[in-house]
């Protein structure tokens, strides 16, 4: 450590860094212009400026953008961390970080001077070496809770070789380091410590026990009697400490002292502590004054400098007013000028004027040019209308009729109150007229006062004119004549730019109103004239298109040529990887690329049969509108088992779709698995007769039929295509897969929390209420024939179409856990009905809010739902689909409390684990478990 000339230097500074418990960072306070400079400066250089490249300079400033609030601040470089990072010192603040190098900016000469923050360390003090890492931190933010962005007074004692200030810190009132050797986070140093201010301490006491003639030995005795609080004293003690054996050998050389001498040395110790407390006070009380008088000298200045800025203030105004006077008549007759010229050009456009005028044009134009109704349009009407019974007798359908008349926009208006409203608008456009004229004629007065007085004024000061004039004859006072031009003008303006008032509009609304009300009359007639003209046309090219043009069949023949010449390369492939299959040793890649020939084609036959889709409805829309002679003329095209079927019915084997068999999901119905362009789809087979094919197939169209007008939002299960085989007495009914999504699988593997229960229930009740308005009874609603898409939409599969609905309803597999979903009327023999089927769905929602839970039934077999923890209205519910008779509709379950809820519609979507693939489904054994379990047939729909 180097010692400093500038000992005992008193500065104000600001501390803006904290290193550790004894080290911090602080700004001078009077730096902090120099500071807002620094950071615009590089504010504005630095985004501009050129990275640093290969090796830095480690004496150099550079700019670098702070990590944190991303502005430019001057550093230094301590260390190059690797080839994109180097560690960098803030010089103007004191923090450290690593930056990359594209942050580290080359910066201008006159940035280059040193930093405005110093580094600074705690007089006398050190931290423990035995300090943990816990009490390191404390104390480092106890000394940022002291110092940081606030004011201190700091006395320089030294200065280390490296730059650092070791100094005495008070902030305030506080002694930086007392507060922090309070609080146990630092110490004192061990060792002695040679300072100035210790010397002088020392000196000080000398020189009082001299003063008073004390002896040498009450000098010992002083120094060994002061307390150690401060950090002074515990110097003093260690220096006595050091001459102990001077000391020693004082006392045993110095003679014997009275009684006397030792009371005064006592009194004297007394005096010097007494004195030691004042001094503290007057110290504290002197550091609070001073504070306030730099306060008061600071209010001082800025009242002295506001005061100078009023003084300017005023002066620019004083002359300001000067300058004005001077050139006041000067700038009064620009100003009027550019008004002149203004008022000039709005008299040229005639704007206010006209205010209304194009309103009055088209109101003499609506009524005195009014369009008349043809005649020909009463024969039109008349044509039209026979044209219209034609078209019912020949299709035996009934026909919209055309309304072509159009709502009024503005209401109806009689012709008194037309003529009122247009007298009203003559008598407001008359007085708005007069009163433009009067303002205009005062404003012409005033400018032509103007004129006269500057043309007598120009006449007397004219030096070559023969006519003598005498100052009193001449009116020099122009003032008044100027402002009644400005008054004038802006008079005239304010009748230009003043907006209408409420009457006046309501005047302008009323009068737009009526000609707005003609306007449309007229409108609706061309539109109506128009409208029967295009229809003309439309009709005149249906007839020529109807005379020209014969319906063709061809592209439909020619996709069923194509689909069948598909079918024969199909069966072919199949029989050649039957073949190799055989074969003890065939090729692997082989096999693939025949597999792959077999998917292509499937899937081009599909595409096939789409299009061969989109040419029956082409073909259907010409024979209900054009042609319902079409099907007659090409019975080969088969239009009428096409409309019949709904296009469910496809001439399709079922080999051809190298289906796998699924046992685990047909009982008494073989159940196959295969791939349609990459959809998974089951093939429920039939085997039927001559005389139930006819029943299997009308069942199959009509619940096909109702899906096909709804589609998804049916919440039905979709008939894709039904099947049917030449070569053997089997139908194929094909279906989406939707492999563990039934509710049997489900609450076996994953039950339904109750919101999604609801949800899904509300699903199935609207799939009974799709059925039930198309006069079907489903009649097979159990578990494993109802779906939860992704646990939240509910579907209702498809039923056995070989089965009437009493066969369904009766049958063994409308049992659950034990509990009959066959309804009370039912068993009684009464048929199938809409309420046998809610009733299944009671027993249904009850079987999923029970859980796991015994279910427990009356004698009559029907649940008990007294023991059902869940809301009321949901066992309200239950108890009016749960009864003998008066159950709910499916429309009146869709409109029940706890299905409208916002609990069932705000049921959050589960993006993982809800959508079904075939490795999510049970295994066999456990469907196998639970068939026996419940000693029912599970039917996969």
């Amino acid at each position: 450590m180097e010692e400093d000339s500038t000992y005992n230097k008193v500065e104000i500074v600001i501390g803006c860094h904290i290193e550790d418990a004894v080290t911090f960072w602080a700004q001078t306070i009077n730096k902090a212009k120099e500071i807002l400079k620094i950071s615009s400066g590089l504010a504005e250089i630095c985004p501009h400026a050129i990275p640093v490249f290969g090796n830095p300079d480690f004496n150099k400033i550079y700019g670098g953008c702070f990590s944190e609030d991303k502005c430019w601040y001057r550093c230094k470089i301590l260390q190059v961390i690797n080839d994109e990072k180097c560690q960098v010192l803030y010089i103007d603040y004191g923090n450290s970080e690593a930056l990359r190098r594209s942050e580290i900016v080359e910066i201008p000469e006159n940035l280059q001077f040193p930093g405005v923050a110093k580094k600074y360390k705690l007089w006398g003090l050190q931290i423990s070496a035995n300090i943990d890492l816990n009490q390191f931190d404390r104390g480092k933010i106890f000394l940022n809770s002291l110092i940081f962005e606030k004011e201190m007074k700091i006395t320089h004692k030294s200065v280390h070789r490296d730059g650092t200030i070791v100094a005495h810190a008070e902030c305030g009132l506080l002694d930086v380091g007392e507060e922090m050797v309070k609080k146990g986070f630092v110490e004192l140093r061990k060792s002695p410590i040679k300072n100035k201010f210790m010397d002088t301490k020392m000196d000080f006491f000398l020189y009082k026990n001299a003063k008073t003639s004390t002896p040498r030995s009450a000098i010992n005795a002083l120094a060994s009697t002061r307390v150690t609080g401060s950090f002074g004293d515990r110097f003093l003690s260690e220096r006595n400490e050091n001459n102990s054996i001077d000391r020693i050998s004082s006392n045993q050389r110095m003679p014997d002292v009275t009684l006397e001498k030792v009371r005064e040395d006592q009194r004297l110790v007394e005096e010097i502590k007494k004195l030691k407390e004042e001094n503290g006070t007057f110290k504290k009380e002197n550091s609070v004054l001073s504070h306030r008088c730099e306060i008061l000298e600071s209010a001082l200045q800025k009242l002295a400098s506001d005061m100078e800025k009023e003084k300017k203030a005023s002066k620019e105004s004083l002359d300001c007013m000067e300058n004005r006077l001077l050139t006041y008549v000067g700038t009064t007759m620009r100003k009027l000028a550019i008004s002149f010229e203004k008022l000039k050009e709005m008299r040229q456009n005639h704007a206010a004027a006209h205010l209304g005028e194009d309103l009055l044009e088209t109101a003499n134009r609506v009524t005195k040019e009014q369009l008349v109704v043809p005649q020909s349009m009463e024969t039109l009407e008349k044509l039209w209308a026979d044209y219209n019974n034609y078209q019912q007798e020949i299709r035996h359908c009934k026909d919209v009729k055309l309304q072509g008349s159009l709502e009024v926009a503005y209401g109806q208006i009689n012709e008194a109150e037309n003529s009122e409203v247009f007298e009203e608008f003559f008598e407001w456009k008359n007085a708005r007229l007069e009163k433009f004229s009067r303002v205009r004629n005062a404003t012409d007065a005033s400018l032509q006062n103007l004129e006269l007085s500057f043309s007598k004024i120009i006449q007397f000061f004219d030096i070559e004119s023969t006519i003598l004039m005498k100052s009193e004859g001449v009116d020099f006072n122009v003032d008044e004549v100027l402002k009644k031009v400005e008054h004038d003008i802006s008079q005239e303006f304010d009748m230009f730019l003043t907006e209408l008032d409420e009457k006046d509009k309501k005047i302008m609304l009323n009068m737009y109103s009526v000609v707005m009300w003609k306007i449309l009359q007229e409108q609706d007639l061309i539109n109506t004239v128009n409208q029967k003209y295009l229809e003309s046309c439309k009709f005149k090219h249906q007839i020529v298109e109807w005379l020209d043009i014969t319906p063709n069949t061809d592209d439909l023949l020619l996709i069923k040529k194509r689909m069948k010449n598909m079918k024969a390369q199909l069966r072919w492939k199949l029989v050649e990887k039957n073949n190799l299959e055989e074969t003890d040793n065939y090729s692997k890649s082989e096999m693939v690329e025949i597999k792959e020939k077999i998917s292509v084609l499937q899937d081009n036959i599909f595409q096939e049969i789409y299009k061969e889709q989109e040419e029956y409805e082409k073909l259907i829309h010409l024979v209900q509108k054009v042609f319902p002679e079409l099907p007659f003329l090409h019975p080969e095209a088969e239009i009428l088992k096409y409309m019949g079927s709904g296009g469910l019915i496809v001439s399709l084997e079922r080999d051809l779709l190298n289906a796998e068999p699924m046992k685990e999901l047909g009982i008494k119905h073989p159940v196959m698995c295969s791939t349609v362009q990459g959809q998974k789809v089951l093939l429920k087979g039939y085997i039927v007769d001559i005389n139930i094919e006819t029943q299997i197939i009308e069942r199959a169209v009509k619940y096909h039929k109702v899906w096909k007008e709804l589609r998804e939002k049916s919440c039905l299960m979709q008939t894709m295509f039904l099947l049917l085989c030449k070569s053997d007495p089997m139908v194929y009914l094909m279906i989406p897969y939707y492999a563990g999504a039934n509710l049997g699988t489900l609450q076996l593997m994953a039950p339904l929390s109750v919101p999604e229960t609801l949800k899904v229930m509300k699903g199935v009740a609207c799939g009974l209420c799709v059925l039930h308005k198309a006069d079907i009874i489903h009649g097979s609603l159990h578990k494993n024939n109802v779906f939860a898409l992704n646990r939240e939409q509910g579907i209702v599969g498809d039923f056995d179409f070989t089965k009437s609905e009493s066969k369904r309803a009766l049958s063994g597999s409308m049992t659950l856990n034990g509990l009959s979903l066959i309804s009370p009327e039912l068993r009684k023999g009464q048929p199938p009905s809409p309420a046998s089927d809610m009733y299944a769905f009671g027993c249904l929602l009850y079987w999923l809010l029970i859980g796991k839970q015994e279910i427990k039934t009356n004698r009559d077999g029907i649940p008990q739902i007294d023991g059902l923890a869940t809301d009321d209205k949901v066992k309200s519910l239950l108890s009016r689909l749960l009864c003998y008779d008066n159950q709910m509709t499916a429309e009146q379950v869709l409109n029940a409390d706890c299905l409208l809820s916002p609990d069932v519609i705000s049921v959050p979507l589960e993006s993982e684990g809800t959508e079904y693939v075939p490795g999510e489904q049970t295994s066999e054994n456990d469907v196998c478990d639970e068939r026996l379990d419940n000693k029912s047939e599970q039917e996969y729909p």
